[in-house]
């Protein structure tokens, strides 16, 4: 009878994961998510360069179009802007980029 509570108690003490198999896995969890937090920051830096890149040749298209209709560059912004809201009553209800671009910036 003792050897078959034995059998029994060897049988379910293998079914139990141990402290150590236990600690094993949250070392690997925890390698592997600071790999991620790594590479999340390095899609967030390059996002943010692509968005500055997109600003910036939102504003030089925005000068382009300023140039052609004034014949002139702008003095500050606040004409650049200025003249994209004559752009958007001149056009007759037609919706150009620089109007897109003006309502994304207010």
């Amino acid at each position: 009878m003792k050897k078959s509570i034995i059998k029994n108690l060897k049988r379910k003490a293998r079914k139990n994961f141990t402290l150590l198999e236990l600690l094993i896995i949250v070392a690997i969890l925890a390698i592997v998510g600071g790999g991620l937090v790594t590479s999340f920051e390095g899609l967030q830096a390059q996002a943010a360069k692509a968005s500055a890149t997109n600003t910036i040749a939102s504003l030089q298209n925005s000068i382009r179009t300023y140039q052609s209709m004034e014949g002139t560059l702008p003095n500050n912004l606040d004409s650049l802007l200025a003249a994209k809201t004559t752009t958007a009553t001149a056009t007759n209800g037609v919706v150009t980029a620089t109007d897109i671009d003006y309502l994304c910036r207010t």
